[in-house]
């Protein structure tokens, strides 16, 4: 299965939260507790060397669940502040215990740049 397609917009020096619902064909919620990992990797294009975040549930930015939705994505607002860029790509993986990678979700993000500070 391909993944989807969706753009983000992240408010610079607020905190930024996001689910995601990841079903199968039927559209029935897969239960991804048992999944050993997701991440996500903003970067500035498709071939940059290294990313400008990175969201995993190893650091806690990435919360997988048994039911809808299953996926939370969440920055807090210290960490969206320090964030400096326009324009970026993301995309967004789980990894079956089995070590079985499925890439979810794709697209762009877009930083709307803080005015009060």
């Amino acid at each position: 299965m391909a993944a989807g397609y969706y753009d983000i917009e992240i408010e610079q020096g607020a905190n930024y939260s996001q689910t995601v619902n990841f079903t199968d064909s039927s559209g029935v919620t897969i239960d991804l507790s048992t999944y050993s990992s997701g991440s996500m990797q903003i970067r500035e294009s498709s071939e940059s060397s290294s990313s400008l975040i990175d969201l995993t549930t190893a650091n806690g930015r990435i919360t997988l669940a048994q039911s809808d939705p299953n996926i939370t994505l969440a920055l807090s607002a210290t960490e969206t502040a320090a964030l400096d860029f326009d324009h970026a790509k993301y995309d967004l993986e789980v990894v079956a215990s089995g070590g079985e990678v499925t890439k979810i979700l794709r697209g762009n993000v877009k930083l709307i740049r803080e005015i009060t500070k």
